[in-house]
């Protein structure tokens, strides 16, 4: 249930908030002056796309923010509130940059998350829904919404089967497009042979560079070996030249010449043995020789590595063997398709059958509300059929909505038969009948009372009402006879003396809404002569 509504900068709303209760709220108005925009204003609170020419005329971003009642559906929303929470703030914001903003509690939220979680709180139904209830999907979709759920748990396990048929499907495809000319096979074989003769390994390429470079240091080191080496046996020659010297004239520091000599020897020897170590498995040349045809093969057969490559080989493997199998591959395919094919059409036919059920049910019931709406002696029918000719992820019922308007006219199409009057009351029916079953807090009926009048729109009004006593119910019309119903009257008007023009909502007081229902009569005037005629 929405329990508070602010907008900001959206369209022509300069600053709009509104207060909600439970029951039957209306929005009137003169035509044109806005009342409309509101309900797209909550439309963006369910996940509407939105786009930049939302935004009011020299701002540079919208705010819509909107406080709902969720504590029919709280478990859906355990991830937004705190434990024991029962109400949310839903907040879309639009900017110049096109991007699109959605947060639930302060949380961003991803719009198609936004539009899941919120199909469970509020619908919205208008005479441009019509167009929903066009094709055959779309009346198939409204269907499954009255299908019980261990129905709803065989389409999603046919979906599974039907997923798996498809699979066997782009196999059998990818078989049929492979060519049969002797001429590839052989060079397939060919490229097989040209990458085997190699002998190529898996990450030899980073072992051969690693060790590359391990030659590298090693030949750094035997140069300053050699280096040091001579510098050493410099440094010994010249002290053990030096040594009666020291004896006779620095005998004081015979001690640390010895240790000299000694350290001397030591590093030599060490030098020696060093220099003395067996060398790499590998010379540096067979390496680089190595890394060479490696380079060479993958810029041969473009492969950005010689991981690539060696998967490329299987690849080949797998050509080959399937070429030179294709037929019996095929064979094999097309024996698991049809066994696939008949699990599907199993289940399909099983969901079918459930389908014809609920459709007759439903199609009384939306009879009945129809003559509850002055549609006497019409009807409704969901016809069903069973079409396994294009199997498809919805299955292979095919659903069209038939629409009898009265007694001796023939029954068709709701989109060749219904006038705009009957629109309405096929679309309140609809929703009528499906409010049971998806118990919304809150439904919005925007301007569905096009073409109605007189008695029909009080009974109109009259289910609009009974809705109400179930769900929350916004409502925007032109008709008095609806308007009467309403437990909350906001009047909608537009200013055009400022720049650019705003609209603005009032909450009429029971004084005003009676002043409110002559207006959209027609005016006292109008009442008398009424009266008088």
């Amino acid at each position: 249930m929405l329990l508070h509504l602010s907008i900001k900068n959206f369209i022509i709303i300069r600053t709009l908030d509104l207060h909600f209760e439970a029951g039957l709220t209306v929005f009137t108005g003169e035509t044109g002056a806005g009342k409309s925009i509101i309900i797209d204003a909550i439309s963006l609170l369910c996940g509407t796309p939105s786009n930049e020419s939302m935004i009011m005329e020299n701002e540079s971003q919208s705010i819509i923010e909107g406080v709902i009642d969720i504590s029919r559906v709280a478990p859906l929303f355990k991830e937004w509130t705190a434990e024991n929470e029962t109400q949310i703030t839903v907040t879309r914001v639009i900017k110049k940059s096109n991007r699109a903003i959605a947060k639930i509690n302060g949380q961003t939220i991803p719009i198609k998350q936004l539009q899941e979680l919120m199909k469970s709180v509020i619908t919205i139904a208008s005479q441009h829904e019509f167009t929903r209830f066009l094709d055959s999907k779309s009346q198939l979709f409204l269907l499954d919404q009255f299908l019980p759920l261990s129905t709803h748990k065989e389409i999603t396990v046919y979906q599974t089967e039907l997923q798996i048929l498809k699979e066997i499907e782009k196999q059998i495809r990818d078989l049929n497009a492979l060519s049969t000319d002797d001429s590839l096979t052989e060079f397939l074989k060919f490229q097989l042979e040209d990458i085997k003769k190699h002998d190529f390994k898996l990450n030899e390429e980073e072992e051969l560079r690693d060790e590359k470079q391990k030659h590298k240091t090693a030949q750094k080191e035997h140069k300053d070996f050699i280096t040091l080496q001579t510098d050493l046996t410099t440094a010994y020659n010249a002290l053990t030249h030096a040594k009666p010297v020291i004896s006779d004239l620095l005998s004081q520091y015979q001690e640390s010449y010895l240790a000299a000599i000694t350290t001397l020897e030591e590093m030599t020897h060490y030098i020696a043995k060093s220099m003395a170590r067996p060398q790499r498995d590998r010379d540096i040349n067979d390496i680089e020789s190595r890394l060479d045809i490696i380079f060479k093969y993958k810029t041969k057969y473009k492969a950005p590595t010689l991981n690539d490559l060696i998967a490329k080989l299987d690849g080949i493997k797998t050509q080959i063997e399937v070429s030179e199998n294709r037929e019996n591959k095929l064979k094999e395919y097309e024996s698991k398709k049809q066994l696939q094919t008949n699990q599907v059409l199993e289940l399909a036919k099983e969901i079918h059958t459930e389908r014809v059920q609920t459709a007759a049910n439903v199609s009384q019931k939306i009879t009945g509300i129809l003559k509850d709406l002055n549609f006497d002696t019409g009807s409704c029918t969901i016809k069903t059929e069973w079409d396994e000719s294009n199997i498809k992820e919805s299955g292979c019922t095919k659903c069209t909505i038939l629409i009898k308007p009265s007694e001796g006219q023939k029954e068709g199409p709701i989109s060749e038969i219904a006038s705009g009057g009957e629109l309405s009351r096929i679309i309140l029916a609809i929703r009528s009948c499906s409010v049971d079953l998806e118990s919304p807090s809150m439904m919005i009926f925007d301007e569905i009372d096009t073409g109605v009048g007189g008695l029909t729109a009080i009974k109109i009004g009259e289910k609009i009402q009974y809705l109400s006593k179930k769900s929350q119910v916004i409502c925007v019309t032109h008709l008095p006879q609806i308007a009467k119903f309403a437990n909350i009257h906001f009047s909608v008007s537009k200013n055009t003396q400022k720049s650019p023009t705003e609209i603005t909502a009032r909450l009429l007081k029971k004084t005003e809404v009676t002043e409110e229902l002559e207006r959209m009569i027609g005016g006292k005037e109008m009442i008398k002569d009424l009266k008088r005629g």
